[in-house]
């Protein structure tokens, strides 16, 4: 037997959900989460390599397939970058969803840069030829912005 689905745009993420109306009215009212800024630079924790990470766009909105984001986020390249002999290397570029990025960083799997380390990150990538992934000028670069740092002391406060 053939079962009739109805299903229903999100007008916020055009996200197409399969269910009830009111399932996607409770979606649609879900808050957006802002997307990063463009040139953001991140670390990942100690390794053997210094481990950077650049947001290289503005982001797009997460849509969901056919049952829909269960947020509104914005999907994020990330490029990453290690560090090796005092030279810049580019590892390579992923997404990742703002919301990903910043649970990241509340469980300290990523952590902003203090002046130091962004200064000493600046210097490199402007040595650095410019063949990698992310094409902005160094001015463009971001250390943090207001709501980094809360959920960065937020991280740092928790157990």
């Amino acid at each position: 037997m053939v079962e009739k689905l109805e299903s229903y745009r999100c007008s916020v993420c055009k996200g197409i959900f399969v269910g009830s109306y009111e399932n996607a009215l409770r979606h649609e009212q879900i808050p957006i989460d802002p997307p990063l800024p463009t040139g953001l630079v991140l670390r990942t924790p100690p390794s053997d390599w210094d481990t950077y990470c650049v947001i290289n766009d503005y982001g797009k909105m997460n849509q969901g397939g056919l049952i829909g984001s269960p947020s509104h986020d914005y999907r994020h390249e990330v490029v990453t970058f290690y560090v090796r002999e005092k030279r810049l290397i580019e590892h390579g570029s992923h997404e990742k969803s703002s919301l990903l990025i910043k649970k990241r960083l509340r469980n300290k799997s990523f952590s902003l840069l203090h002046e130091s380390d962004f200064s000493y990150f600046v210097s490199l990538y402007d040595q650095c030829p410019r063949v990698h992934t992310v094409n902005l000028a160094s001015s463009l670069l971001v250390r943090t912005n207001e709501e980094l740092e809360h959920i960065a002391r937020e991280a740092v406060t928790q157990k």
